[in-house]
Formats: structure tokens, C-alpha cells, sequence
């Protein structure tokens, strides 16, 4: 019976949030429309959801076997979506680049001092 279906309609519709005015101006259609409208929203966040858990799960995975494995390369944010993060990767990519070289300098310097304690032993 059509009552029926409009009683089961309507408290579909208290469910997902739909006002009550709302449900009561709007016609059978709109009504339908919004619930399958609010199905696919619904249906869209849970996968949504789902990747990121995925993704979560992938990264963590990587980073584990980045500290077992050296040569297994330390997953960045911008290995996924360049486009989003090129400011982190430009700041990371300076920061490393300094810490290389102030690690050169200092391996320099512990050169120079061992040639000059080699220079003054002989």
C-alpha cells in the first residue's frame, strides 16, 4: 500500500537527516532522489575511507621495511601526490641537502686533522 511505503519513506528520510517540512513539500520523486542521492554520498565517503585506510596500511608497511632494509627507500607524501605536497618536498629536499654538506664539512675536517697529526708525527 502507498501509506505503507510513504511511513517507510519518511523514516528513511528522519534517518539521513532530511527535514521533516522537506520530506512533507517534496514529491514521491524528490523524495526517492534524495535518498539514492544520499546512498551514493554514503557509498563515496566509505570508500573514500577505505583507501585511506589502505593507503595508511601501505605507507606503514614501507616504513617498516625501510628500517630493516637500508636500501628500501623511506616513503615521502610526495611520492603519492606531487602535486600537493611540492612545497614540503622543496623545504625536505634544501634540509637534506644541508645536512649533507655540513656532514661533508665535517668529515673535511676530521681528514685534515688526521693529515695534520700524520705531518706532525714525522
Amino acid at each position: 500500500m502507498l501509506s505503507e511505503r510513504i511511513y517507510y519513506l519518511y523514516q528513511d528520510a528522519l534517518d539521513i537527516g532530511i527535514p521533516i517540512e522537506r520530506f512533507w513539500n517534496s514529491s514521491l520523486a524528490e523524495v526517492l532522489d534524495m535518498l539514492e542521492s544520499h546512498k551514493r554520498v554514503r557509498q563515496y565517503q566509505t570508500k573514500e575511507k577505505l583507501l585511506f585506510i589502505y593507503q595508511l596500511s601501505e605507507w606503514t608497511a614501507d616504513h617498516i621495511m625501510s628500517k630493516w632494509d637500508k636500501d628500501y627507500p623511506v616513503p615521502h607524501p610526495w611520492d603519492t601526490y606531487p602535486d600537493l605536497f611540492q612545497e614540503e618536498q622543496a623545504l625536505f629536499e634544501e634540509s637534506r641537502q644541508r645536512q649533507e654538506f655540513e656532514a661533508f664539512k665535517e668529515r673535511r675536517r676530521q681528514y685534515y686533522e688526521y693529515k695534520n697529526h700524520q705531518r706532525a708525527s714525522e
